[in-house]
């Protein structure tokens, strides 16, 4: 499988998100909470970079990337 290319970069407003888009072209980022409780934040997302405002994401727990060539996927764990 093609590198991902995955990165998460934190500022005090926003959070940007960025991927390999040429091989995945389609993505969802979703947010586990601590106890295991899970939100989709964007599901749909294309185009290899997304912003978001930094208080729309929950705090704590981590974020999960599935990235998708439309037929295999792949999960990135960002922390």
């Amino acid at each position: 499988m093609p590198a991902t290319g995955a990165a998460l970069e934190r500022t005090p407003e926003r959070l940007e998100l960025s991927w390999n888009h040429r091989d995945y072209p389609h993505a969802l980022l979703v947010h586990v909470a601590e106890d295991g409780r899970r939100t989709t934040l964007s599901a749909g997302l294309r185009g290899g970079r997304a912003v978001f405002a930094r208080d729309a994401v929950p705090g704590g727990g981590h974020l999960e990337l599935s990235l998708s060539d439309g037929l295999y996927s792949v999960l990135e764990v960002l922390r």
